[in-house]
């Protein structure tokens, strides 16, 4: 199951490699893969909110409030994945 993690934050940062610290495997959604901020993420498991959506089975909104709706519909489709928020 790959997990989708839309921001990169403390709240998603934390979530993520927790997870990945279990063997899960975790993707980031952040609105620029290669700003160097997220370099301890590892450059792989970076990619476009819309794309890592795209590719996760479950996608974990991790943004602050007042850019979530703005954020959820930049996404796409959703229809068949779980969301977490």
């Amino acid at each position: 199951m790959r997990i989708g993690i839309i921001g990169a934050g403390n709240v998603g940062s934390a979530l993520g490699m927790n997870w990945r610290s279990k063997g899960r495997d975790v993707r980031f959604g952040v609105p620029n893969p290669d700003d160097s901020r997220h370099a301890r993420l590892g450059r792989d498991a970076l990619g476009t909110p819309p794309d890592i959506a795209r590719d996760a089975d479950v996608v974990v909104l991790a943004t602050p409030w007042d850019a979530t709706e703005p954020a959820v519909r930049g996404l796409g489709n959703l229809s068949g994945k779980i969301v977490i928020d």
